[in-house]
């Protein structure tokens, strides 16, 4: 669906871009980017990983104890 000539996606883009600036002036900068980031492709990507690389790293730093 396409409104004023953009696209949802877009319309999305501004939206967070407008909702990080508020929160960046009324609680800072980590705030800020902590909002602009959990739009980004590259890091909602990497979030799914983190609890298997967690599962991981234990099973392996297990194995690695148990094999010394």
């Amino acid at each position: 669906p396409v409104l004023y000539g953009m696209t949802i996606e877009i319309w999305s883009y501004i939206k967070n871009m407008i909702k990080s600036e508020i929160a960046g002036a009324k609680w800072g900068k980590d705030m800020q980017w902590g909002i602009r980031l959990m739009q980004d492709n590259q890091i909602t990507e990497a979030l799914k990983y983190f609890e298997q690389a967690e599962e991981f790293l234990s099973i392996n730093w297990f194995n690695g104890i148990k094999g010394s």
